[in-house]
């Protein structure tokens, strides 16, 4: 309990350690926790209840947080794939089951609806915000994951671990599907303010190893590959922070590419900025916190619930 405390300490003392602007936005981090199967609020000091503040369901899968909702995707693992909609203050108010087969997996949302891939039905749900009803099907996306939304523009990434995978790009007022060669499993994506596209192609866990990917006006224009398999990649201030599968994380030049810098972190699982920090969460329990001039140099963190997380959302 010691460690625990003086860990939190220190985190509380890191992220205070630049006195905030007053411009500055007191964020909440929304942590999905794939273990306890539920949802825990943390302040910007990383300081959070026991209590989680709402049980998800069966295996679940992505989180997103608008100002009236919080809506939750379950792969089904061990019981019945579904979305659900909760209240901020954790009530539910809708589920929607997706049926055998569908393992429903990463969520982006706009105005009026939410984006849902079902990677084993090869689709992309595109549901009413306010009802769950579905508007319109999305088909002839292979395994889908992770979707990015610029504009009128979805980007959905692929679980296809064929050298030449694509990921897909949808005209949302047309349905109009697009196709760009990417590489092996371009599972993640991410936008930057400049409208470039970034893809972790995650590789095959076999012979292929991952590699990133910047794409202007839909043609890959930079690729950095790795001796590595991936995960997750995120754009913050001119940078790119791909994450290791396994352990560690990178940081690169979005202009170029490059890597300027390895971040070491263990068995990382998300990152997400929050004010003028990076957040790192892991599948162990522990966090890692840096200050944005100076991103790679983190300090560990063990919060007194051990998160096993699997997506954050910053809100």
């Amino acid at each position: 309990m010691k460690r625990t405390l003086y860990s939190v300490a220190i985190a509380i003392i890191i992220l205070s350690s630049c006195s905030l602007r007053h411009d500055d936005v007191q964020s909440s981090i929304y942590i999905l926790d794939w273990y306890a199967e539920a949802v825990y609020v943390m302040d910007s000091t990383l300081v959070s209840s026991t209590d989680p503040l709402l049980l998800a369901g069966d295996g679940p899968s992505d989180i997103i947080v608008d100002d009236n909702n919080i809506f939750i995707s379950n792969s089904g693992y061990g019981g019945n794939a579904s979305i659900q909609k909760f209240s901020l203050d954790g009530d539910l108010i809708l589920e929607k089951t997706t049926g055998e087969m569908t393992s429903p997996g990463y969520l982006e949302e706009c105005d009026d609806n939410i984006y849902l891939s079902l990677w084993l039905d090869n689709s992309v749900l595109v549901m009413d915000k306010e009802s769950l009803e579905t508007v319109k099907t999305i088909t002839g996306v292979a395994a889908p994951q992770e979707i990015a939304r610029d504009g009128e523009f979805i980007y959905i990434g692929s679980n296809n671990v064929s050298e030449t995978a694509s990921i897909y790009k949808v005209n949302t007022a047309t349905w109009e599907k697009t196709e760009i060669e990417s590489g092996s499993n371009p599972s993640f994506i991410d936008i930057s303010d400049e409208k470039d596209v970034f893809v972790s192609c995650v590789g095959d866990y076999n012979s292929i190893y991952g590699s990133i990917i910047k794409i202007s006006n839909d043609s890959v224009v930079k690729r950095t590959s790795f001796n590595s398999y991936l995960g997750k990649v995120k754009c913050i201030d001119g940078f790119v922070i791909v994450l290791d599968a396994m352990e560690n994380a990178y940081l690169l030049s979005a202009e170029d590419l490059s890597i300027i810098d390895t971040i070491r972190v263990s068995s990382p699982s998300d990152v997400e900025r929050i004010n003028d920090k990076v957040i790192f969460s892991t599948n162990v329990g522990k966090m890692y916190v840096s200050d944005l001039s100076s991103v790679a140099d983190v300090t560990e963190v063990e919060p007194e619930y051990g998160f096993k997380t699997s997506e954050m959302f910053v809100k």
